[in-house]
């Protein structure tokens, strides 16, 4: 399909998480004990505001029954209990074991708390944090033109961004570009979507817009901004060949209008300056 990337370029390799964040971490300033919370690559990666992570506990004693995990960047606290009757880790696939942050979380670095019986067993270090955009596929395109190949001036085309990490509830960006006849919103689901769509998982930001016919032929830059204004993104755009028969410009059609009105007016004077008809 058009602007595609092969589905083994799109491989990350990364592991369970949102976005591939892996589900493998451990605690940071832990209360004495052997108790340590698990999440999130040893604690290193990050999770984004409106991000979900899997969690867990490791070492508690035997015969404990339940723990909550509470912390000021989790929309709720996070029930863990044993993964089996005597065991001493919780059950980090468990449904309930899903800690999400809310889209209103600022990021920053955020205490988390596991608690069992009101006693604090283990206590960690969260961070929340935009992941930076991951950008597969970006230019223009037409059904006869493959994404980045010249244009001629005058053609309508589809503007067309892939983003393997795109901001949550981000779901339009306004393209601007020199070669435009007028800045273009591409958006999310829009109807581009089928034939732009690969196997590479991307998120495709679409739409359309024209190019001026009145440029000569060159290249001349295409700019997107993502990630609520911190990401800027630059790509070319190749004009090249003929201009696209558009038809009279706005230009003619408003002396041709004028003339119109000239034309009538005058006829109208005629028709005013006729002396009357006087029966015989």
């Amino acid at each position: 399909m058009l602007g595609c990337v092969p589905a083994a370029e799109a491989a990350t390799g990364l592991g369970v998480g949102v976005r591939g964040h892996g589900i493998v971490g451990t605690a940071v300033d832990e209360p004495s004990g052997d108790a340590r919370l698990v999440f999130q690559d040893e604690g290193q990666q990050p999770v984004e505001p409106g991000g979900e992570f899997q969690i867990g506990i490791l070492g508690m004693p035997s015969g404990w029954d339940t723990v909550s995990v509470t912390s000021p960047a989790l929309a709720q606290p996070v029930p863990l209990v044993p993964s089996a009757q005597g065991a001493t880790d919780s059950d980090r696939n468990a449904y309930e074991a899903r800690a999400s942050v809310p889209l209103g979380v600022a990021p920053g670095t955020y205490a988390l708390t596991a608690t069992s019986h009101g006693r604090t067993v283990a206590t960690a270090q969260l961070t929340v944090a935009f992941g930076p955009a991951m950008i597969r596929r970006f230019g223009i395109l037409r059904p006869d033109v493959l994404l980045g190949d010249p244009v001629r001036p005058g053609s309508t085309v589809t503007v067309l961004l892939g983003d393997d990490h795109p901001m949550p509830g981000e779901d339009s960006l306004v393209a601007k570009s020199p070669a435009f006849t007028k800045d273009v919103r591409i958006r999310t689901n829009g109807p581009d979507d089928p034939g732009c769509k690969c196997d590479d998982g991307s998120t495709l930001y679409t739409g359309h817009t024209t190019l001026r016919d009145d440029l000569p032929p060159g290249t001349y830059p295409l700019t997107v901004v993502s990630h609520h204004g911190r990401e800027t993104h630059t790509t070319q755009i190749v004009l090249a060949g003929k201009p696209v028969a558009t038809g009279p410009s706005w230009a003619v059609w408003g002396g041709i209008a004028a003339a119109v009105l000239v034309a009538l007016a005058g006829a109208g004077a005629l028709m005013r300056r006729r002396p009357p008809v006087t029966g015989a």
